[in-house]
């Protein structure tokens, strides 16, 4: 894999930006506080006051890794807890190659290639850390692995992924992770909870839904709902999603708190797009029927409001550390519009739009055959991380 180097120039400009007091070594990189994790009242914005009108953002693009023009292939992209150290991973022909860099000083720190778990596929369907702990969970292959942060190496296989998509859950906290695991003889999917440390079981967890994921205080586990039934086309009838909806069970018990269901979009519930919104009481935003997302109250299912988009959002978005701000990267479809653009950001206490990236012509063939853009936020806030078809940028928030 050949990364395209970025001037020295840029990278001393990104080093005076950056506090110095905040390079640790990159051995505790991922002692990310519990904090900023925990769901607190006092602390919570309130998303149902009165709106008021939005403050713009800046954006500055200072660091930018781009692949050859003629390359191929899958990227996902991560910055640590100081924000020195950007981990990159990229899969071309069914070829996995992992890279760590200083960005700063545009330095290759640390490189592995897992060339030999070639699948004929770039699948890299998780790429993520493993909060409170140094371990980056890596879903590839329709395997899924715990990463050394430091070195790159396998620490577990944890297991194969199931056909429907769905692995391991590792709570916010990084104590407990959810393993989903295929019985051959019962002919069923199976899932238990284990202790991170020591990957002890605590026990099983057979309740039904998909896409289980952990609320930010790690005290109840929310898994999607989905009812199929006959659906009469135009032409013919089919089987379709009719509803989908969501369960809250608490981790401590099992017992099922909340159900509440809601209209499928285009026939499809939209698993994975869930996410929580720190510092609130239990607020998530999903994706919403058409191009938009929901912000809820999780037990009741109640819209908040909506974050309108013209474009169709390509994954589940990120929330800002701080519960303010919400980024989303577009899908580019030019049968589902005839423009797009990389990504948007919202500010959730005025609900409008704070940034955008501008509108390029969505041509298949030119930028893409169905290209996805993620973005995140950074630990500390203050960077937006980009991995595209091909080039992960990061940009820094004024």
């Amino acid at each position: 894999m050949r990364l395209a180097q970025k001037s020295h120039t840029i990278g001393t400009a990104i080093d005076e930006r950056r506090d110095p007091q905040a390079r640790r070594r990159l051995a505790r990189l991922l002692w990310f506080t519990t904090c900023a994790s925990v769901i607190t009242v006092s602390l919570s914005p309130d998303l149902t006051a009165e709106r008021k009108s939005a403050a713009r953002i800046g954006l500055d693009l200072v660091y930018q890794v781009t692949m050859p023009a003629n390359w191929k292939g899958q990227l996902k992209a991560l910055l640590d807890t100081d924000s020195k150290y950007l981990y990159i991973a990229a899969s071309s022909e069914g070829k996995l190659r992992l890279r760590i860099l200083n960005w700063g000083t545009d330095k290759v720190v640390r490189e592995a290639d897992y060339s030999q778990w070639n699948c004929g596929s770039d699948n890299i369907s998780v790429w993520d850390w493993v909060q409170g702990r140094p371990y980056i969970h890596l879903r590839y292959c329709r395997s899924e692995y715990l990463l050394d942060a430091t070195s790159l190496a396998v620490v577990r296989r944890i297991g194969d992924v199931h056909r429907s998509g769905e692995g391991a859950v590792f709570s916010a906290t990084g104590d407990v992770v959810l393993v989903s695991t295929f019985d051959v003889a019962e002919g069923k999917l199976k899932r238990a909870l284990h202790r991170v440390a020591d990957w002890s079981k605590i026990g099983n967890w057979d309740h039904p839904g998909v896409g289980p994921a952990f609320t930010l205080d790690g005290r109840y586990i929310v898994v999607e709902d989905v009812r199929s039934g006959p659906w009469k086309g135009p032409t013919s009838t089919v089987n379709r999603v009719l509803e989908c909806g969501l369960s809250v069970y608490e981790v401590a018990t099992g017992n099922r708190l909340a159900h509440w269901m809601t209209s499928p979009d285009e026939g499809q519930c939209l698993g994975g797009s869930l996410v929580f919104v720190p510092h609130t009481r239990y607020h998530i935003i999903d994706q919403a029927p058409g191009h938009s997302f929901s912000v809820r109250e999780l037990f009741t299912g109640e819209v908040l409001f909506d974050l309108p988009s013209e474009l169709r959002p390509s994954t589940a978005p990120s929330i800002s550390p701080d519960g303010q701000l919400v980024v989303a990267g577009a899908w580019d479809d030019p049968e589902d519009s005839t423009w797009s653009r990389d990504f948007i950001i919202w500010d959730l206490r005025t609900r409008e739009v704070v940034y955008q990236t501008p509108r390029y012509r969505s041509v298949w063939g030119r930028n893409t055959t169905g290209r996805e853009v993620f973005p995140q936020f950074s630990f500390d806030g203050k960077y937006v991380i980009v991995a595209k078809e091909k080039a992960v940028e990061i940009w820094l928030i004024r």
